[in-house]
């Protein structure tokens, strides 16, 4: 298992290795199948796929870490979460699995908090990403 001090340094690491994931905008404009593919396939995303398995304790722990150094992750996970497909997580699913990543973080925030950080987080960050959540969000 990863250990908190192990997973602080981890998430450290990624950040750093990351740090260009994390600059100007993820988002392509004008948005199409394609370019959401290719957006979804940057190695930060591949993080996320961890988290349907039922072992993810270790994965949240470190998203939650890694949160804390870039603030724009929250955002990465709901783009992901909205954009994979019935098949591979249920809505519920969905809904439970950004629940967690909010819980994770070990704050007094409740899910709502969380989502209005992250949205705002977002629509300071890349506007067009921002529209293109809301209305995936909505139906969740």
């Amino acid at each position: 298992p990863v250990f908190a001090e192990d997973s602080k340094l981890l998430a450290e690491s990624l950040s750093e290795n990351l740090s260009a994931q994390f600059e100007g905008k993820l988002f392509p404009s004008p948005a199409t199948p394609t370019s959401l593919q290719l957006c979804l396939s940057q190695p930060i995303f591949s993080l996320f796929h961890c988290l349907t398995d039922p072992r993810k304790d270790p994965i949240m722990e470190l998203l939650a870490n890694l949160q804390f150094l870039q603030p724009r992750l929250g955002y990465f996970l709901l783009l992901f979460l909205t954009s994979s497909p019935e098949s591979e997580i249920s809505q519920e699913d969905k809904i439970s699995l950004y629940s967690e990543f909010c819980q994770a973080m070990g704050t007094d925030c409740s899910l709502g908090d969380w989502l209005v950080r992250d949205l705002t987080q977002c629509q300071d960050d890349d506007v067009d990403l921002f529209l293109h959540l809301i209305p995936h969000l909505y139906h969740l």
